[in-house]
């Protein structure tokens, strides 16, 4: 970790803006949670198995009993904490698990995120089937309901039910966020750390003039599901948003006129999501962020 590390929080949290760490528990300390306490930090906390069994397998012996330690140490100072879940094959099937874990932790919410098909997880084939997604889906349904922390996942339900923008992909690569890695490098999402979607470096050129000026960036923003033949007549389209662009570039190779690998999942949950928010409404009102891919709140 970065000895200066409490410098950069400090910087950020002078220029106004939300400060997430994510982590895998291992260097929280003392030190670490008042700095946390001072510039008012959020922290997500890594764990892909809800138990040690799962977990370790994963992400190596004694990774577990660290990230639930740190965990403890977050909620017990009164750090805003959640869990984030790489979702594979290996958990897919382990929703309530994960939610009855966060719960007994006091830990408010459990985030699922889609793995990326590159590097470890391509190289073991970690991916999760569409039948799976399914089963996955249908847990974070009944999970909802019966517990008080929030799930959220990208594709489960995106803001852009609710959006004014309805038809430019993948959410907010290239309009609302960036990733910079740790040598400067710039890419549109920090998913798509990959030569096709590089933008440029910081130590080169400032950041404002990549924002305004990189043609991969403003591709992006022009990436339009009117524009790809599969999704311009599909009734879903301005919901989805084609899904995933990184995720559809690491399975097929191509982004621009392909659409999501898992498009016939989709078709099947959002209609399943609407009739939930019909038949709970009142609740999700309450709840809002139970179900949400992005904190959409009920009015």
């Amino acid at each position: 970790m970065r000895e200066d590390i409490g410098e950069i929080i400090k910087f950020i949290y002078d220029l106004g803006l939300e400060k997430w760490i994510v982590t895998n528990g291992t260097y929280i300390d003392d030190d670490m949670i008042s700095i946390f306490k001072n510039f008012k930090v959020n922290v997500q906390v890594s764990l892909d198995g809800p138990d040690e069994r799962v977990n370790d397998y994963i992400r190596g012996e004694g990774s577990f009993r660290r990230a639930i330690k740190a965990i403890k140490m977050l909620v017990g100072n009164g750090v805003r904490t959640k869990i984030g879940v790489t979702l594979t094959k290996y958990n897919y099937n382990l929703v309530k698990k994960f939610v009855s874990l966060a719960e007994n932790l006091g830990v408010d919410e459990v985030q699922f995120s889609s793995v990326v098909m590159a590097g470890r997880a391509n190289k073991y084939n970690m991916s999760v089937s569409v039948t799976q997604l399914r089963e996955f889906s249908m847990q974070v349904l009944d999970s909802a309901s019966r517990y008080s922390v929030s799930i959220s996942h990208e594709r489960i339900f995106y803001q852009n039910l609710l959006s004014q923008s309805k038809r430019y992909a993948c959410g907010g690569c290239g309009r609302d966020r960036i990733s910079i890695n740790s040598i400067g490098d710039v890419y549109p999402c920090q998913t798509m750390h990959h030569p096709e979607f590089f933008v440029g470096n910081i130590r080169k050129d400032r950041l404002i003039y990549l924002w305004i000026n990189s043609e991969k960036l403003n591709e992006l923003r022009h990436h339009n599901v009117d524009n790809i033949e599969k999704c311009s007549a599909c009734s879903w389209k301005y919901v989805c948003m084609e899904g995933c662009i990184s995720e559809t570039f690491y399975l097929t190779g191509d982004y621009r006129k392909t659409s999501s690998p898992v498009c016939e999942w989709y078709k099947e949950i959002f209609p399943l999501m609407l009739k939930y928010i019909g038949r709970e409404h009142k609740y999700l009102k309450n709840k809002y962020r139970n179900i949400s891919g992005a904190g959409i709140k009920l009015e």
